[in-house]
């Protein structure tokens, strides 16, 4: 799902269909899709402009700069766009921390990332915290994404 464009940003600056901005809906979406599907969202960004200020806007966390590595980082949505650096958001609920892009299975899920971030929980915006979070998940799938300045991580899930 391309979630984030630079033009659209532009755009949004004028026009807010409902309220929200292009960006806000794209993740609103991309969350109901990853919850009532069950299914990892790939969140993407683009800046259709390849002329004048052309920037990375999908950053892939891969385990190497390999092909391979970096088209299964994708296919599983291990992404952030606008920067990496809401890169560090991880989760566990007993086991081993997953990375953005993985499942973990468990009433309570414990999140921890760098620093101080905005966390949504569910597409809900919880508001800025430091360091980490636990959210009482129960049996239901839940999504987790951090937001760091202009860097936005794809999801963390829960109970898919």
């Amino acid at each position: 799902v391309e979630v984030w464009n630079v033009p659209l940003g532009f755009a949004n600056v004028i026009s807010r269909p409902g309220g929200k901005t292009g960006e806000e809906r794209a993740w609103i979406e991309a969350d109901k899709l990853a919850r009532t599907k069950r299914q990892r969202v790939a969140a993407v960004g683009g800046t259709d402009n390849h002329k004048q200020a052309v920037m990375p806007t999908t950053w892939v966390l891969a385990e190497s700069a390999g092909e391979a590595a970096v088209l299964d980082a994708l296919r599983s949505g291990a992404t952030c766009v606008g920067g990496d650096e809401a890169g560090t958001l991880e989760a566990r609920t007993t086991g081993a921390w997953v990375k953005i892009g993985g499942i973990v299975r468990g009433p309570t899920v414990e999140l921890r990332w760098l620093g101080e971030a905005r966390l949504v929980v569910d597409g809900v915006d919880l508001g800025d915290k430091t360091g980490g979070f636990v959210h009482a998940a129960g049996t239901a799938p839940h999504t987790y994404r951090i937001v760091v300045g202009a860097s936005r991580c794809g999801f963390v899930y829960a109970n898919l």
